[in-house]
C-alpha cells in the first residue's frame, strides 16, 4: 500500500477505483445527451457544462463518505455501500448546480430518480466487477488483495 493521504483517502484505492467511477459517470452523461438527441461528439461543451455539475456532486460526497478508503477497495458490500451513499447525495448536488442558469438541464425531480438510478447502477456495476464480484480478476488487477 501506497499509504493514506487525508480523509482516510488510499491511495491504492484511488489508484483502483477512481478510473472506473469517473469512467461510470462519463457514460451516464454520455448516454443522456445522446437519449436527447445531443451526442457529446458534436455538441462538447454542452456535454461538458452538463458533466461538470455531476463531478462536482461526487467529487464533494465521495470525499466525504470515504469512497476511496481501504475498504472500499478491499470490501464488495463496504464498496457498494460507500459508492450509493456518495452518488445517491451528490447527484442532489449536481441537481443544486444545474438548476442555476450556468449549467443546461435544469432540476427535475424525475431526473433526479434517472440519474440516481442508472447513474447508481453503472457506478454498482463497475464496483462489483473491480472489487470481487469476479475474485479471480480482481487479485489479478490488485496483486494486494
Amino acid at each position: 500500500m501506497l499509504g493514506s493521504w487525508p480523509l482516510g483517502i488510499d491511495r491504492d484505492s484511488v489508484g483502483a477505483l477512481l478510473p472506473g467511477d469517473l469512467l461510470a459517470i462519463l457514460l451516464f452523461v454520455a448516454a443522456g445527451e445522446v437519449r436527447h438527441n445531443l451526442p457529446p461528439w458534436e455538441y462538447q461543451m454542452r456535454y461538458l457544462r452538463v458533466l461538470i455539475p455531476f463531478l462536482v456532486g461526487w467529487a464533494l460526497l465521495s470525499l466525504a463518505v470515504g469512497a476511496y478508503s481501504r475498504r472500499a477497495r478491499t470490501s464488495t458490500g463496504w464498496s457498494l455501500a460507500l459508492a450509493l451513499a456518495a452518488w445517491l447525495p451528490g447527484a442532489l448536488v449536481a441537481m443544486a448546480i444545474r438548476d442555476t442558469d450556468a449549467f443546461p438541464g435544469g432540476a427535475h425531480p424525475d431526473f433526479y430518480l434517472v440519474s440516481a438510478l442508472i447513474g447508481g447502477a453503472l457506478l454498482v456495476v463497475w464496483r462489483l466487477f473491480r472489487v470481487g464480484a469476479w475474485p479471480p480478476l480482481s487479485r489479478w488487477l490488485d496483486p494486494k488483495l
